[in-house]
């Protein structure tokens, strides 16, 4: 299976883990500690280099929201206006304070990000210490963003 950057969050809440997997999404958010339910969300980007496509819209979301200091110290993923929520097993670092909706955004913003200077660059850059800077010029409609 190729690899993906994946958003995860429930319906309404205000916080998104954002990873990267080659296993099947569905059985990755069951091991960190999702239901799977009509209330979860799952949105994959297919990428070749996951874990630099993962930085990159970790530092995006970073610079968007913040890491959910609840789910880094707790471990736990949770609606703060709400207190529902699941304890999760892993990947609570990955966490960040932004919607669904925006963190969509954001690994397929990164992706295309990873792509156009992998094209127009060295390929022995770091993707993720490449300069967010020049992501505002870029269209993102050529990245396909698959909702599960």
């Amino acid at each position: 299976m190729p690899t993906v950057v994946y958003a995860i969050s429930y319906k309404g809440f205000p916080v998104t883990k954002i990873g990267v997997t080659s296993m099947d999404v569905r059985v990755r958010a069951q091991q960190l500690g999702f239901v799977l339910s009509d209330d979860l969300q799952i949105a994959t980007v297919e990428v070749k280099d996951g874990f630099a496509v993962e930085r990159m819209a970790h530092k995006i979301a970073d610079q968007r929201g913040g890491q959910c200091l609840n789910a880094v110290v707790n471990g736990v993923f949770q609606n703060p206006e709400t207190w529902q929520g699941i304890r999760m097993n892993s990947g609570n670092t990955e966490v960040y304070a932004v919607t669904f909706k925006q963190a969509c955004r954001i690994i397929k913003e990164s992706a295309k990000t990873v792509q156009d200077v992998k094209q127009s660059c060295n390929p022995l850059v770091d993707m993720a210490d490449f300069s967010l800077r020049s992501r505002a010029s870029h269209s993102w409609k050529t990245v396909p963003v698959k909702m599960l």
